[in-house]
């Protein structure tokens, strides 16, 4: 059973530059990798082509918490605007130096979820969530150097009914680990459905960063996941 202090924040989807980074960061491996007046394009399903400035991100030191078989960070966030500022991308949720991401972990987990008013049986299917995520890859120790990596492919969903829970799964996944990565960032779409008659809905994430703490010594191990996300409001 794996137990997590959740941060929640919500935050505006647009957020001006933060402060300067900790020590040992630049701006490019920052919360805020773009720089004021850079007009990002889009890329696949709207999404952006590049990581996005954080709209939602730990501004204090995420606490690590110790389970029965591992030492685990995680980081929530749920976007309050519904209809994204920028030419390309929604709301950008973001784990990095101010939140003390603990780097090179062995599971690291970003979840691009639904944050609004939950699909019913009839709108769940022309519901989507779109998503990509991305991480600084450190090029030493200090992490002084280093450039923007893909985690995964972006990918875009539609929702699934459950007829037994009655709720509409719906969320997009990207998962790595045991890489050095100062930040990760998630940047996710809400929509609700098709061609002209497609609305924004509001968007939610989470980050989850874990490692085994050695008590649990089994070849067979793997570490706890959660299903699948319903949608639902975080």
């Amino acid at each position: 059973m794996r137990a997590a202090i959740v941060f929640f924040a919500v935050l505006v989807a647009s957020l001006a530059v933060a402060a300067a980074p900790q020590t040992g960061a630049t701006l490019s491996s920052s919360e805020t990798p773009v720089s004021a007046g850079t007009k990002p394009f889009v890329a696949t399903y709207g999404l952006c082509s590049g990581p996005q400035n954080a709209d939602a991100f730990p501004s204090s030191p995420v606490p690590v918490v110790e389970t029965q078989c591992d030492f685990t960070q995680e980081f929530h966030a749920t976007a309050v605007k519904v209809e994204p500022d920028a030419s390309c991308g929604g709301f950008t949720i973001t784990f990095g130096p101010k939140g003390d991401l603990k780097r090179k972990w062995k599971y690291l987990w970003l979840t691009g979820k639904w944050g609004d008013t939950p699909p019913t049986q009839a709108t769940c299917s022309t519901s989507y969530i779109a998503a990509a995520a991305w991480g600084y890859l450190c090029a030493n120790a200090e992490c002084t150097s280093g450039a923007w990596e893909r985690i995964g492919t972006a990918k875009k969903v539609q929702g699934t009914w459950n007829s037994t829970s009655q709720v509409c799964y719906l969320s997009v996944g990207a998962n790595t680990g045991s890489k050095d990565y100062s930040t990760v960032t998630m940047d996710v779409i809400a929509t609700q459905g098709t061609g002209t008659a497609k609305v924004y809905k509001r968007a939610a994430g989470s980050i989850h960063n874990q490692r085994p703490n050695g008590k649990c010594f089994s070849t067979t191990y793997t570490p706890q996941r959660r299903s699948p996300a319903a949608a639902k409001p975080q």
